[in-house]
């Protein structure tokens, strides 16, 4: 993702394998800005609002992530109540789902070998085998 420019609006952020949560922390220019932070959330189907009245220059904790979700961040400026100007800028996050990186049996011995892209597989067993450990 390209560095943070106020007047690009969608960014993609890449995360680590697995990673359920990140912090997010916006900083403004000196003059008064109000910032809302919401987590569209793909696994509950719905977007949360992490703040409203968000700190600026703050780690703000944002959880529950799983891939193509979206962290938004709407950046307003009032004057006497009027909004003068209004800005959303969208983070969607790529990661990477975790797996499985082999299988194997004591004693046996799988068929194919083991690939992650493999769902099914045959395990022969010595004659009389009863139980296998598979780690």
């Amino acid at each position: 993702s390209p560095a943070f420019d106020a007047e690009r609006f969608d960014y993609i952020l890449d995360l680590f394998v697995g990673t359920q949560s990140t912090d997010t922390t916006i900083s403004k220019e000196p003059g008064m800005l109000d910032l809302k932070i919401e987590h569209e959330s793909k696994a509950a189907d719905d977007t949360v609002v992490i703040c409203e009245a968000c700190d600026f220059d703050t780690p703000i904790p944002v959880d529950k992530l799983v891939g193509d979700d979206k962290i938004i961040a709407t950046v307003t400026y009032s004057v006497d109540g009027h909004v003068v100007k209004q800005v959303t800028y969208t983070w969607t996050l790529v990661i990477p789902t975790p797996e499985l990186t082999n299988a194997a049996y004591n004693p046996g011995e799988a068929s194919p070998a083991f690939d992650a892209e493999q769902f099914d597989y045959v395990l022969d067993l010595p004659v009389g085998t009863q139980a296998t450990d598979t780690t």
